[in-house]
């Protein structure tokens, strides 16, 4: 059984989605970031040095951290279910662009309005400056069902968080109905609906791990306030 290493609203609730969709059989072990343990005590970056979550253990005891990578790997596990193109195809290339673009543009580029040492005059450009993904996701899906075509796959888990993640930073994105609609339908998702009622999602989970510093031992700690985290 694979087993997902996450903590509660990060990021890992897309790989969690991913898990939901292909009906693989996994289990889950929760990551403290506050400090760095698992439930047994064990030191978090004795499975990944990174000290970030998610982490896919697989049966064989190899493990598979960076999430788009994470997402590329389970939707190949069950390619009849099409939540990645076929590798060698152009589709597939589409794909790599949306999740590489999520994953640097979105995800990370949040992390800024994370940091416990931004002030308001700082936190105010970049809700600014960080709307341009967004509105690019919003053409984007004017166009298309999803973001890669007609078909949900693996790279609209990852955006379903990152719009979650924006809207709770304060990033204004009332006026993009094409990301309105896509995050609408996408909360009608089975696997959606199990994750978001699961601890998983849960909005005040305690994440005061220091964005940028995974390194660090210990970790820095960060106002909750400032949640929902990477």
């Amino acid at each position: 059984m694979i087993t997902l290493y996450y903590s509660p609203n990060t990021y890992s609730i897309a790989a969690l989605i991913v898990l939901h969709e292909t009906g693989l059989a996994f289990r889950l072990i929760e990551v403290d970031l506050s400090n760095q343990a698992l439930p047994d005590g064990t030191d978090f970056h004795d499975i990944n040095p990174k000290g970030y979550v998610p982490v896919l253990e697989l049966e064989d005891g190899e493990r598979i951290t960076e999430l788009a990578v994470i997402l590329s790997w389970l939707a190949d596990r069950v390619p009849l279910l099409r939540l990645a193109p076929e590798n060698g195809t152009f589709e597939r290339i589409r794909f790599m662009e949306a999740l590489n673009f999520i994953a640097t543009e979105m995800h990370k580029a949040n992390s800024f309005l994370l940091s416990p040492r931004i002030d308001d005059a700082t936190a105010v450009y970049y809700r600014q400056w960080l709307r341009g993904p967004y509105e690019w996701l919003d053409q984007q899906l004017s166009t298309t069902q999803w973001i890669t075509g007609d078909s949900f796959t693996a790279a609209d888990a990852y955006a379903y968080f990152a719009v979650r993640q924006a809207r709770h930073l304060g990033i204004n994105l009332g006026d993009l109905p094409a990301v309105d609609a896509f995050m609408n339908k996408i909360q009608a998702r089975s696997s959606v609906q199990a994750v978001e009622s699961s601890r998983a999602a849960l909005i005040d989970a305690d994440c005061r791990s220091f964005p940028g510093m995974p390194f660090a031992r210990p970790v820095l700690s960060m106002p909750t306030t400032l949640l929902p985290c990477m």
